[in-house]
């Protein structure tokens, strides 16, 4: 059995276990043996890391997050994501976490594409940069350590976990500490390029509307797809309910699509009319 199929199924075995309905109880006994079961696995991956299934796609991720069940995460929106997708295109993914949509979409638009990929966070953007790698797309993704917001200059963030928080927000919450990151708007972003912005996908945790508003230029004239996470609760923190989010879109000219409801609304926003 070679490196990568001693991971699998040592991760295939590890999620079972972990995710059994019977043993949820045991979180505490998990959390102790997490370490040595995590350091097992990076070994046994041999550097190269660990094989999981994302939308239905082979991606090799550090050990330290294979304890997730990918192959049941947001499956609707990597469907679509790379349904839209063709080859040269040019995507910006607002957002990037730990690149899991970044590597797909590096795949799908192939050399002659580009995905922009912007993560603020520095230990998640380390992450992120690892997996490119290991994925042999790092030459199709070029990494910005900016948020993306209305206007530029700098954001506060507020995160529980410099390494890969999925919830860093500048909205504060209960554990989290405030860091300071760079802030740009996405119409700055495509005036620095000179070719259309195929699809842009934001996950930025309650702050949507900000970055849509940072990108009414680009909507305009590009009228890219889009591919947005709601999150109902960051956003009622801050007076704004997800029909407002909708309405915000329909009336820039796009015909919205629910693709999941769950912690988050996940929305296909088309283009309509010329």
């Amino acid at each position: 059995m070679n490196h990568g199929m001693l991971a699998g199924w040592m991760r295939r075995v590890g999620t079972a276990i972990r995710h059994a309905p019977g043993l949820r109880s045991l979180s505490p006994v998990w959390g102790a043996v997490r370490p040595l079961y995590q350091a097992a696995l990076r070994g046994a991956a041999g550097g190269h890391g660990v094989v999981v299934h994302v939308g239905g796609e082979p991606i090799r991720l550090d050990a330290a997050f294979t304890t997730v069940s990918w192959e049941r995460v947001e499956r609707e929106g990597y469907d679509a994501y790379r349904a839209a997708l063709h080859a040269g295109d040019l995507v910006f993914d607002v957002g990037a976490h730990l690149g899991t949509y970044a590597v797909l979409g590096a795949r799908a638009v192939g050399p002659t594409g580009r995905v922009i990929a912007f993560e603020p966070v520095p230990g998640t953007r380390a992450a992120l940069e690892r997996h490119l790698r290991y994925n042999d797309v790092a030459d199709r993704v070029t990494v910005r350590d900016a948020a993306c917001s209305d206007t530029p200059g700098m954001l506060t963030l507020h995160i529980v976990d410099e390494v890969a928080d999925a919830e860093a927000s500048p909205v504060a919450r209960a554990g989290a500490r405030a860091i300071e990151v760079p802030r740009t708007t996405l119409d700055l972003e495509r005036g620095r390029l000179a070719r259309r912005v195929a699809l842009v996908k934001i996950d930025v945790e309650g702050q949507e509307l900000a970055v849509l508003e940072g990108a009414r230029a680009l909507l305009v004239q590009d009228r890219p797809l889009l591919l947005v996470s709601l999150h109902p609760p960051m956003l009622a923190a801050q007076g704004i309910a997800t029909a407002d989010a909708l309405a915000w879109l329909h009336a820039a000219g796009y015909g919205t699509r629910v693709l999941s409801e769950g912690h988050e609304v996940q929305v296909l926003a088309t283009p309509q009319g010329g």
